[in-house]
């Protein structure tokens, strides 16, 4: 008997700590995507982002001694990559990230049975 009673307050604080450490990672969670929403909106960073990757693989194929029309063809097709991924994921996720994380956190919740 004292060992079941030792096994279900065992079991009864690792559900709570269990449960503290869930909150808390979703805390950081949700205030670093509220930050990145207001930094990205205030700066407008979303296009400096997309130019930085741009310029990034430009200078991987110099250094690779790319032919200047081999380097044209790949920017070419990299910008419009770029841009259709983006408009997938604004349109998957949409720009309101907060809410995806919202349901991210139930849709998780729902999957751990120790969570409430």
């Amino acid at each position: 008997m004292f060992k079941q009673m030792f096994i279900a307050l065992g079991l009864a604080a690792l559900k709570q700590i269990g449960q503290v450490l869930w909150d808390v990672f979703w805390d950081m969670v949700f205030a670093a995507v509220e930050k990145a929403e207001t930094v990205w909106t205030e700066s407008g960073c979303g296009a400096a982002k997309k130019d930085h990757v741009l310029q990034r693989v430009e200078l991987f194929l110099k250094a690779k001694k790319y032919n200047k029309f081999k380097i044209w063809c790949v920017m070419k097709f990299m910008n419009k990559f770029l841009d259709e991924m983006i408009e997938e994921l604004n349109k998957n996720i949409g720009r309101r990230w907060i809410e995806k994380a919202i349901d991210l956190k139930k849709y998780f919740a729902g999957k751990i049975k120790f969570i409430d």
